[in-house]
């Protein structure tokens, strides 16, 4: 069988051999977050240790994405963004990391500040927890897109640093606006290299992904690139 989209209630009715199972996106795709949390009781942590020997444990806060750069195949294999409450997000990482002691998460999403809300009120809780917790703070990293300083709340890096958020992978794609523009990405390098400066002030660590060869791009705009770099 091959399964496609985010595959959870796909994946149960293979497993349960439904004779009815099919194989089309639209069937792959689920709404909602109704599937339990993950139990761990079988999972040897020592078995899946990150790169720097720490114990990851995948969260998912959402599915999908906001944006729809021209490059990217997420919309047509996940669908429609969704998203859990920022709370739901929070409590299960606390329930997890108190029950394992466990401390660090990544998330499997597409971008952990889809919904602005519901990022503030996750990074809110984990931050007052780790304030309350010191010997057990927790730690997280995900994909992170950039927004315009003008969409970003008050404090929120602030947060983000309290809560543990760090390695943020960043889909930065190009140094030239022309090249952003053409690509739909909905934000600009100086947007990219504002949201960096507030990063380096709070101690938040991140990893930058781009490329060349964008179909919009030429020699200026790769120069523009490697400027931005």
């Amino acid at each position: 069988h091959t399964i496609t989209g985010d595959g959870e209630e796909a994946l149960i009715e293979l497993l349960r051999e439904n004779s009815h199972y099919t194989n089309t996106l639209e069937d792959n795709v689920s709404d909602f977050f109704r599937n339990p949390v993950a139990d761990y009781t079988d999972y040897n942590f020592q078995d899946y240790v990150f790169h720097n020997g720490e114990v990851n444990l995948p969260i998912v806060g959402s599915k999908g994405c906001v944006r729809k750069c021209d490059f990217c195949d997420t919309g047509h294999h996940l669908g429609k963004f969704r998203v859990r409450s920022g709370i739901d997000i929070a409590k299960e990482m606390i329930e997890l990391s108190e029950r394992w002691q466990v401390n660090k998460f990544m998330f499997a999403d597409n971008l952990v500040n889809g919904s602005i809300t519901a990022f503030m009120d996750f990074i809110k809780i984990i931050a007052e927890y780790n304030q309350k917790n010191p010997e057990k703070k927790i730690k997280w990293n995900g994909p992170y897109i950039c927004r315009p300083a003008d969409q970003i709340p008050k404090d929120m890096y602030k947060l983000i640093s309290l809560s543990g958020g760090e390695g943020l992978t960043i889909g930065a794609e190009s140094g030239s606006n022309a090249v952003l523009k053409a690509m739909d990405k909905k934000t600009t390098v100086e947007a990219l290299l504002t949201e960096l400066e507030n990063f380096r002030k709070h101690n938040i660590t991140c990893v930058l992904l781009t490329f060349v060869g964008h179909w919009s791009e030429t020699w200026e705009d790769f120069i523009e690139h490697c400027k931005m770099i």
